[in-house]
């Protein structure tokens, strides 16, 4: 356990107990815990893994290569329009986590193993921000 991660979550106001807990399974499938872009972070092999991310309304584990997972439950989802790789698994209490222990460990081993594998996302070309809204805006008002 990495001591950073200890006053991460002491110093969260929100999602504390969520948080250990994800932090405990994580572990257990012996991932190297660490503090990256201010949030716990679980690699292996100095490879990304997994991240736990609190939000307003949910904390999620963020599968940095989850496109690739079979996500045979439909729990992962992207974060946004045009996420390509990453995927999260959205948890809003501590009990939905504790009832998902096993789910959780499965989506995780996949993941490492297909980091072990070499097993990546094919990147496509990014699609363009529609922009059709604030074209409309410049046109009446130059």
């Amino acid at each position: 356990m990495h001591p950073e991660v200890d006053l991460y979550i002491a110093r969260s106001k929100q999602w504390q107990v969520e948080i250990q807990i994800l932090r405990t399974i994580l572990l257990s499938c012996k991932l190297e815990e660490t503090i990256k872009w201010g949030q716990p972070c679980y690699t292996i092999n100095d490879k990304n893994i997994v991240i736990i991310a609190p939000f307003k309304a949910h904390c999620d584990l963020g599968f940095f290569n989850g496109a690739v997972l079979k996500d045979e439950k439909q729990l992962l989802v992207a974060a946004g329009k045009h996420t390509q790789g990453s995927r999260q698994m959205r948890f809003t209490n501590s009990k939905d986590i504790e009832s998902s222990k096993s789910v959780i460990r499965k989506y995780v081993n996949e993941a490492i193993d297909n980091e072990k594998k070499g097993v990546k996302l094919i990147q496509t070309e990014k699609n363009e921000i529609e922009v059709e809204e604030l074209q409309s805006i410049f046109i009446k008002d130059p």
